[in-house]
């Protein structure tokens, strides 16, 4: 029997087994443990830290000449897991990005994203996206995020100033560690102070960039100093070019939109103009029927011109305007070359004048439609219309002439009649002339006008032109008889034609008119024979004032009769006497800032007190000036004889005045 131990004697009779543990066993599980949460503590994502590595490497069990080197790779590996996993964010978030850029509708709500993107992506406190406006050269805040001030999202930019020139100049990506003490960096005042504002240190911007040209900058920026990694500023181009597609995407659809937008706009302009066109021509057909049917010029011209959108200005060979369908002139009205029958001359240059169609007739000369611009957006001109038209109111025009011409020689007949009693009976003139419009026994009223032909022709046309526009003006008959302009009106219309021929007289030199009642302006009942003496009694009277009227070189207004009467009985047609007779009268006086004074006193019935009120002087003022009055004068003035005659001088030096100055 073999030898056994004491160990193994009581093993054998005790038939339990017993295990003893094996050191080696657990030291391994104990570096298992150890380098499974060493593992799980570098893949972590908050990474641990220096001091809690070497713990971990020491719980391994390696003596420290091995521990140190295992804690720099776990560092490193550390390291580079958090790299990863910070490049899978930042793949992720691209990816998302791409995805969104491809489904996106609106280019906005897709900056909006990569704005928001590149501030959760990179280190920064604010992100924008910045667009370049190449009508105004400045970059201009689109997208924020982080952003507190109003005044650093609203301010633009211009070409040259800031990181942005910089990063536009060269195309590239720009960080900047610290905004304000950047050398070499162009600023403006503004731009400074909304970055002061908004507390920007650092700055990273790279470019937008598609077909080779700079659309804007993606900038990201912190409140403290932040040196931005090769990472970051990819991870942000990357960005920076979905911007860049997103928005030439946009600029791309909007100019393919607006290309559809002008060829409908043009497409439609050109049916519009079509069909304004053939609205123009059928209302030239209908104008020509009408001037057929008796229409006259004015009423030809108004609706052409309404029909082209246009104010139109119909003038003679003389720059003479014949009708018009509005209240404005061409300033240039100067006459052009004579062609054969009607052209159409484009004015490019005018200021006023769009254009001028010339129209040669027979009898009535060259004729010339000036076509007045328009306000803008007005439709366009058809040459072909506008010399249609322009041919219709020269027809017109003819037309009316011709009729007017017959009424004229009716008219001078009338006036022949009336006022030399020859060529028909009483009853005849007075029924012819209240078939004119003016009953015999309402004449009231009588004016007549010297002048040359010409001046005359066109007054009388003038009062053509006010009677049609009048609907024919009751109460008014006028012609030509003996060389001069006669108008006879009842009361009611005369201050009508007064106005009309006050401005005549006024606007044309060598024009002279004199008004005279006719009768009273009383119900009291007047024979036919009786009105009709009277009347031929005032116009010779007033053919005979017109004399002395041209001696003494007065114009300007129509001039009544009455206040002639004493002159032409003390002077007649003679200027020399009316002038020593004045200066014999009043001498110094009429130099003197006194004469005005005398005037409105003999005007005032010689009463101070009314002289004073109407000439808002004192009454005292007025009797130190009559005083003076006696100094230039003499006291003898006050006397009755020689007050006739010192009021006839002053109330005809100031009729003198009157009627010279305005002529």
């Amino acid at each position: 029997m073999e030898d056994t131990t004491p160990a193994e004697a009581v093993a054998a009779a005790d038939p339990t087994p017993t295990t003893q543990p094996d050191p080696v066993d657990d030291l391994a599980a104990e570096a298992a443990a150890a380098a499974e949460e060493l593992v799980a503590a570098v893949v972590r994502p908050e990474g641990p830290g220096a001091a809690e590595l070497a713990d971990l490497a020491a719980g391994l069990g390696l003596p420290p000449e091995a521990a140190g080197p295992l804690a720099a790779s776990l560092s490193r590996a550390r390291d580079e897991v958090s790299g990863l996993r910070r490049r899978s964010l930042e793949l992720a978030a691209v990816s998302q990005s791409a995805r969104r850029l491809a489904n996106a509708t609106r280019v906005d709500e897709t900056l909006d994203h990569l704005v928001r993107a590149a501030h959760g992506l990179v280190v920064a406190d604010l992100a924008y996206l910045s667009e370049y406006d190449p009508d105004t050269a400045t970059l201009r805040v689109r997208a924020t995020h982080g952003v507190v001030t109003e005044a650093f999202a609203a301010l633009p930019v211009p070409t040259g100033i800031g990181v942005a020139s910089r990063i536009a100049q060269t195309r590239r990506p720009q960080a900047v560690l610290d905004y304000f003490a950047e050398p070499g960096l162009a600023r403006s005042e503004d731009m400074d102070a909304a970055v002061g504002e908004e507390g920007v240190v650092s700055l990273l911007g790279v470019p937008l960039v598609a077909n080779s040209t700079v659309l804007g900058v993606l900038f990201v920026g912190t409140r403290s100093q932040h040196e931005y990694t090769p990472d970051e500023v990819a991870v942000l181009s990357a960005l920076a070019d979905h911007a860049a597609i997103a928005m030439l995407r946009s600029l791309r659809f909007g100019d393919l939109e607006r290309s559809g937008d002008e060829a409908d706009a043009r497409a439609s302009a050109w049916e519009q103009y079509f069909r304004d066109q053939r609205r123009v021509l059928d209302v030239v057909d209908e104008l020509f029927d009408a001037v057929l049917s008796g229409e006259d010029v004015h009423r030809v011209i108004a609706a052409l011109g309404q029909a082209v959108a246009r104010q139109l200005v119909l003038v003679d060979e003389a720059g003479g305007v014949i009708a018009s369908s509005g209240d404005a002139r061409p300033a240039d009205v100067s006459p052009v070359s004579n062609p054969p029958g009607a052209r159409f001359i484009s004015t490019p240059d005018s200021p006023d004048t769009e254009a001028v169609v010339v129209v040669e007739t027979g009898t009535a000369g060259i004729l010339r439609l000036h076509v007045l611009r328009p306000p803008l957006g007005s439709p366009l001109l058809s040459p072909e219309t506008v010399v249609r038209g322009a041919q219709v109111c020269a027809f017109a025009h003819l037309l009316g002439s011709a009729s007017r011409l017959r009424e004229d020689r009716h008219r001078d007949r009338l006036l022949s009649a009336l006022l030399s009693g020859t060529g028909s009976s009483t009853a005849a003139t007075a029924n012819d002339l209240a078939a004119a419009g003016l009953p015999l026994t309402d004449l009231a009223r009588l004016v007549v006008v010297r002048g040359p032909a010409p001046d005359l022709r066109r007054t009388a046309a003038t009062l053509t032109d006010r009677a049609a526009a009048g609907a024919g003006l009751p109460g008014l008959v006028f012609g030509l008889h003996a060389g001069e302009l006669t108008v006879l009106t009842d009361a009611q219309t005369f201050p009508d034609i007064r106005a009309l021929l006050d401005r005549r007289t006024a606007e044309v030199p060598h024009l002279t008119a004199i008004h005279a009642a006719v009768g009273s302006d009383s119900s009291e009942a007047r024979s036919d024979e009786a009105v009709l003496t009277e009347l031929r009694r005032e116009h010779r009277g007033v053919v005979d004032l017109l004399a002395l009227v041209e001696a003494l070189a007065w114009s300007g207004t129509v001039i009544e009769a009455a206040e002639l009467q004493p002159y032409a009985l003390l002077f007649g047609p003679d200027r020399g006497a009316l002038d020593a007779f004045v200066e014999s009268v009043l001498g110094p006086l009429l130099d003197s800032e006194d004469l005005p004074v005398l005037e409105e006193y003999f005007r005032q019935g010689r009463n101070l007190r009314a002289t004073a009120e109407a000439t808002r002087f004192h009454v005292n003022t007025i009797t130190q000036r009559l005083r003076r009055v006696d100094g230039l004068l003499g006291p003898a003035w006050r006397s009755p004889d020689r007050a006739f005659l010192t009021e006839a001088a002053v109330r005809l030096v100031s009729l003198d005045h009157r009627l010279r100055q305005s002529s």
